[in-house]
């Protein structure tokens, strides 16, 4: 025979062997909605964010099963009253402390789970399908106002690079002439320009020459210019 104190620990032990792990979340409130006859959403309020819940359906009958791993009812809440889609719900503790919500249901349909700080949401028929995100639209084509009336061609962009020639423009501390820097940028810019699809660069100047404002103009019109 084991002796008693061998035997009280061997008993302590069988104990907590089999005593289920305490509860650490609690299901302080369920909310069951239906907008649609054939939609429901429930949303299960928890005194901590749920950790790993599963939720799944059976057929014959047709159910929806939540587990919550190491949760247990509040006390005094109570499940809410069927609605919708939904003709039943219950509850059962399973061994291991999860806490199992069983859904039965009218018909068979789609789910969708989502977790919300402390709430757990699940949503039914139409209404999972309404919360699912919407495809993106694929961009429609915007008509800008001065795009030119005969498609079918580029968008022409004048380019005016200031000064020229005999008018050198501002002169810099390095006797930098401002027609030069304008030029060059001018240049880069027209680059840039003729390496997007549907538009073309036009340069009023592309050296070092003088040119008066009202040429300017008449060049940039004769290249039929939209900007």
């Amino acid at each position: 025979m084991l002796p008693r104190t061998h035997a009280f620990l061997l008993g302590c032990c069988a104990l907590l062997v089999a005593a289920p792990l305490a509860a650490a979340t609690l299901l302080r409130q369920a909310v069951l909605s239906a907008p649609q006859a054939d939609g429901a959403r429930l949303v299960l309020e928890l005194s901590a964010a749920p950790s790993q819940p599963k939720v799944f359906t059976l057929s014959d009958p047709e159910r929806l099963v939540i587990d919550l791993p190491r949760t247990s009812l509040a006390k005094g809440m109570r499940l809410p009253a069927p609605a919708g889609p939904v003709s039943a719900l219950r509850d059962g503790q399973q061994p291991g402390g999860t806490l199992r919500l069983v859904l039965d249901l009218k018909q068979g349909m789609a789910h969708h789970t989502r977790v919300e700080g402390r709430q757990l949401i699940v949503e039914l028929g139409r209404v999972a399908a309404a919360a699912a995100p919407a495809a993106p639209e694929p961009p429609k084509p915007v008509r800008a106002p001065h795009a030119p009336a005969d498609a079918g061609r580029d968008l022409i962009v004048a380019i005016d690079p200031g000064h020229g020639g005999k008018d050198p423009g501002a002169i810099g501390k390095d006797k930098t002439q401002e027609k030069a820097v304008v030029l060059a940028i001018s240049r880069a810019l027209a680059k840039i320009i003729d390496a997007e699809p549907g538009m073309r660069a036009y340069l009023t100047r592309s050296d070092d020459r003088f040119i008066a404002l009202h040429d300017r103009i008449a060049l940039a019109r004769r290249a039929r210019a939209d900007i």
